[in-house]
C-alpha cells in the first residue's frame, strides 16, 4: 500500500491511478477489480483466479474495473484513460480492444491451482464458452466473448512498451461511458497477436492498473429521470412495481422502459406522460418467481428507462434487483434513495463479491435489495455499516477493547488489526493455511504469510461472510453466527513459540463493556505440550452473545519468571475456526510477552553503552539512545535493513530488550537480531520479528503518553551485541533502548 501511496502523489494534478488493493482519495481502499483468460484450449476452465493473464491467438483477456463514479468522484468526469499492464513474456502485439456488451464473471478464488478443475460444480464464473456457467448461466454469442452482441471495438487506441510496461491509451471515452452508465461497464476485452503474458489482480505484485485524468463535469441541471425502488409484492407470483421520479429541476418528457430478467431485455413500454419535479409514475411487471436459497447472485432482474428528452444522470436510469435477495427496509432522509441504492449496489457488487475465502470461494451468495423507503427528516446518511446491522450481521466493534477507553483498568487494548464492515474481525484471505491452524490475532511472523502476504481488504470480514452464506432463505430468525466449535482447545506459547506448560491461565470476559480483573471467568492449566481445554459453559463458551454482543472478549491472562503478560480470546476468531471445518474442535494459539528467565528488572545493561549505526554515525551523536531518557529521538538511518547497534561490553544473558518510541516514528518493521563475542551477525537468526511497530505500540504499551515503551521479552541467550534492523526502508526516530539482563546476571 505504500508503493501505491507514493505513485499516487507523484501522479499530475487531476490524475489518479487505480488499482486492486490501492488506496483512492478518500483513504479507502479499491478492491473492485475482476480479470481473468478465456482461453480456446482449456473451454471449460475458469481461470479467474490465476496469478497472470494470458494473451496470443485463440484466447481473450477480460478486465474490469467498477465503481467508477465513486473513483472519480463528486462533480468529476473522464476525461482520459489508459491501461497499465506488467507483462512478463516478450513484446506484446494487441489486434484488437473491444468494450464487453454483457455481465461476465471471474469466478472464484483458487490461489492454489491455477489451472484444471477442482470436482465442484461452478456457478457464474467465465470460460471461453461461457459467460456465466452452471445452472442459469449463459454462453458468449461466439466463444471467447467474439460475438457481436459480446463486445464491441474500440477505435482510436495506442500502444507503448517499456521492459516493465505494457501501455494501452486512447480509453477515455470507452471508461467516461462505463463511469456514466455503471450498467454498462462490462469491461474490456483485449485480444493479442502473439502469445503473451501479464500479472493479474490476484497476483502480489505488478497487478494492472487504470490511469485516469479527471476534469470538471457539466453542473447537473434539467430534468433527471430515475428509477429509485423496485418493489417485490407477493412470493410464487410476483408483481413487480417499479417506480420512476424525476429528481431534476425541469419537466421530463417521459420515457421507454424495458423490464430485463437475467439479461433478456423484454418489450419496450412507452410512457411519453410528462413527469414533473419531484413526481413520479410506477410500472409494473407480473411474473412467476422460484426462490433459489442455494445462491442468490444468479436472478437478475431490473428497469432499464430510456428518457425521451434531456436527462441530467443516466446513472439511474437502471435499477437492478436480485429476486431471491434478502430484502431490507430503509428509512431515509429525504432525496437520499439513489444513494442508498448505490450503497446496496456497491455492496452487492464489491462487498459481497470480493470478501472471499476458503470456505466461501465466491464470496457471499447473499444480495441485498431495497424492499421500501420509509422517509424521515432526520434519517441517518447510507452506510454500509447501517445496512449489516439490518441483515442481522454480529455488531464485532462491540468486541473491541480501545487502550484508556475504560473497558479495562490496564491500558492494554485489543483492536482488530484487519476489520470489516461491522468493525472487527478478519479480512485476510486464509486460502493458503491449512485449515486447523489457527490464524495469527496481532501482525507477527507466521510463515504462510509471510510467503504470500494476503490483502486486508477492510470489506466483508469471515465471519461476516460466513454469517450471511449460513442464513441464506433466512428471513426470520436470522442467526448472528454462522456456528462455534463445539469445543475449544487452547494452545499457549511465548511470542517466540516455546511451550508454557504446567502454566495457570485465567481467562476473564468482557460483560457489559467491561473486564473485571477481580474474579477470572475460569482457569485452566497447561499440560506438558503447553494444551489446555476449556471449560464447557452454560449458554456456550462466550455465553449470550445476541443479549450482550461485548462478551464475545477474553483477556486472558499467564505468569512466568514473575513476570504477567496478557493474550485476548475474541468469538469471531473462534466463529471463523468453525467455518473453517473445526465444528467439533478448534484450537486456539495463544502467545504471551514472557521471558524464559527471571529478569533483574532495575537494571538496564545499554545504560551508556557504544552505540553505532549503518550510516557511521558518531557515537556521541547516538548517546541519547541509551541515556535512560525517554524524552530525546533520534533520527534512525532510512533505507531498507538500515540498522543501529549496542554494544554491551561482554556477553550478558539477555531476558529482555525495550524500545520507546512515538507510534508513529519508529520503523513500522524491523528485526532485533543478537549475538555474541566473535559471531558474524549475518550467521544468526533474529530473535525478535515485528511486524508492526504502531500496533504493538498502541495495544501493548501499557502507557498512553506519546512516547510509548514497548518490551520484547526473550529466551535467556547470553549476547554481546544487540541490533535493530529496519524492514520497510521509512525515515524513522527512536527515543530509547533499554536492555534487561536474568537476575543471576546483577549488574
Amino acid at each position: 500500500m505504500v508503493s501505491v501511496l507514493l505513485l499516487a502523489l507523484s501522479l499530475p494534478q487531476g490524475v489518479i491511478e487505480v488499482t486492486r488493493g490501492g488506496a483512492l482519495a478518500d483513504g479507502s481502499g479499491y478492491w473492485a477489480v475482476e480479470d481473468t483468460t478465456l482461453d480456446a484450449s482449456a473451454p471449460d476452465e475458469h481461470l479467474g483466479s490465476s496469478l497472470t493473464l494470458m494473451g496470443g491467438p485463440n484466447r481473450t483477456v477480460l478486465i474490469r474495473f467498477a465503481d467508477l463514479d465513486r473513483v472519480a468522484g463528486e462533480g468529476k468526469r473522464i476525461k482520459a484513460a489508459r491501461l497499465v499492464l506488467t507483462p512478463l513474456s516478450e513484446k506484446p502485439e494487441l489486434r484488437e480492444a473491444s468494450r464487453v456488451l454483457v455481465p461476465w464473471h471471474e469466478g472464484p478464488m483458487r490461489p492454489l491451482l491455477a489451472r484444471g478443475s477442482t470436482g465442484t460444480p461452478v456457478r457464474w464464473a467465465s470460460t471461453w464458452k461461457s459467460r456465466q456457467t452452471g445452472e442459469g448461466g449463459k454462453a458468449w454469442q461466439d466463444p471467447g466473448a467474439g460475438g457481436s452482441a459480446d463486445a464491441t471495438p474500440i477505435e482510436g487506441l495506442t500502444t507503448s512498451a517499456t521492459e516493465s510496461e505494457y501501455v494501452v491509451d486512447g480509453l477515455g471515452p470507452a471508461v467516461e461511458r462505463m463511469r456514466e452508465r455503471w450498467y454498462e461497464n462490462h469491461g474490456i476485452a483485449l485480444r493479442f497477436a502473439n502469445p503473451v503474458e501479464f500479472y493479474s489482480s490476484q497476483a502480489g505484485i505488478g497487478r494492472p492498473r487504470l490511469v485516469l485524468e479527471l476534469e470538471e463535469a457539466p453542473e447537473k441541471t434539467g430534468a433527471d429521470l430515475g428509477v429509485y425502488l423496485i418493489e417485490a409484492n407477493g412470493e410464487n407470483d410476483r408483481t413487480y412495481v417499479a417506480h420512476v421520479r424525476n429528481v431534476g429541476t425541469e419537466p421530463a418528457r417521459g420515457f421507454s422502459a424495458n423490464w430485463l430478467v437475467n439479461g433478456n431485455a423484454g418489450a419496450a413500454v412507452d410512457m411519453p406522460a410528462a413527469i414533473a419535479p419531484g413526481e413520479e409514475t410506477t410500472l409494473t411487471f407480473r411474473r412467476s418467481h422460484k426462490k433459489d436459497d442455494t445462491d442468490h447472485r444468479t436472478q437478475p432482474l431490473g428497469l432499464r428507462i430510456v428518457p425521451l428528452g434531456d436527462d441530467a444522470t443516466p446513472a439511474n436510469d437502471y435499477l437492478e434487483i436480485q429476486e431471491s435477495g434478502l430484502p431490507v427496509n430503509l428509512t431515509v432522509a429525504k432525496g437520499s434513495e439513489d444513494a442508498w441504492q448505490r450503497m446496496v449496489r456497491e455492496w452487492n457488487e464489491v462487498y459481497s463479491t470480493q470478501s472471499r475465502y476458503s470456505f466461501a470461494p465466491d464470496g457471499s451468495l447473499e444480495r441485498l435489495r431495497i424492499a421500501s423507503f420509509t422517509v424521515e427528516p432526520n434519517a441517518s446518511a447510507p452506510s454500509l455499516r447501517a445496512l449489516g446491522v439490518l441483515v442481522g450481521l454480529p455488531d464485532l466493534s462491540k468486541q473491541q477493547v480501545v487502550p484508556g477507553s475504560g473497558a479495562l483498568a490496564l491500558t492494554l487494548g485489543s483492536v482488530d488489526p484487519f476489520p470489516g464492515v461491522m468493525g472487527g474481525g478478519d479480512t485476510r484471505y486464509e486460502g493458503g493455511v491449512p485449515g486447523t491452524m489457527w490464524l495469527p490475532y496481532e501482525p507477527r511472523p507466521f510463515e504462510p504469510f509471510d510467503v504470500i502476504p494476503p490483502d486486508a481488504t477492510g470489506l466483508l470480514s469471515a465471519t461476516e461472510v460466513a454469517t450471511l452464506n449460513a442464513n441464506l432463505g433466512r428471513r426470520e430468525n436470522r442467526i448472528p453466527y454462522a456456528g462455534l466449535p463445539s469445543s475449544v482447545l487452547i494452545r499457549v506459547q511465548d511470542d517466540g513459540g516455546r511451550v508454557l506448560n504446567g502454566t495457570e491461565v485465567n481467562f476473564f470476559q468482557q460483560v457489559g463493556g467491561k473486564i473485571d480483573l477481580g474474579a477470572p471467568a475460569f482457569t485452566v492449566a497447561t499440560n506438558e505440550h503447553g494444551v489446555a481445554v476449556l471449560p464447557k459453559r452454560e449458554g456456550g463458551l462466550f455465553g449470550d452473545l445476541g443479549a450482550d454482543p461485548t462478551r464475545g472478549v477474553f483477556l486472558v491472562r499467564a505468569q512466568q519468571n514473575g513476570v504477567t503478560a496478557y493474550s485476548w480470546l475474541k468469538a469471531w476468531q473462534a466463529a471463523d475456526a468453525f467455518a473453517r471445518g473445526n465444528a467439533a474442535v478448534a484450537i486456539a494459539d495463544l502467545r504471551f510477552n514472557l521471558p524464559g528467565v527471571p529478569l533483574d528488572a532495575g537494571v538496564n545493561l545499554a545504560a551508556n553503552r557504544i552505540v553505532s549505526d549503518s550510516r557511521n554515525s558518531a557515537p556521541a551523536k547516538l548517546a541519547s539512545l541509551v541515556d535512560g531518557n525517554d524524552a530525546t529521538p533520534i533520527d534512525l538511518p532510512a533505507g531498507k535493513d538500515a540498522w543501529v547497534e549496542i554494544d554491551l561490553g561482554r556477553d550478558r544473558t539477555i531476558g529482555e530488550i525495550r524500545l520507546s518510541g512515538a507510534s508513529d516514528e519508529v520503523w513500522r518493521r524491523f528485526d532485533i537480531v543478537a549475538y555474541g563475542t566473535g559471531q558474524l551477525v549475518n550467521t544468526v537468526r533474529p530473535l525478535v520479528q515485528e511486524r508492526d511497530w504502531v500496533y504493538a505500540s498502541r495495544m501493548k504499551s501499557g502507557n498512553l503518553e506519546p512516547v510509548r515503551s514497548v518490551a520484547y521479552r526473550l529466551p535467556g541467550g547470553r549476547y554481546r551485541f544487540i541490533r535493530i534492523i529496519g524492514r520497510s526502508g521509512e525515515a524513522a526516530k527512536l527515543n530509547e533502548i533499554r536492555v534487561v539482563p536474568a537476575k543471576a546476571e546483577g549488574s
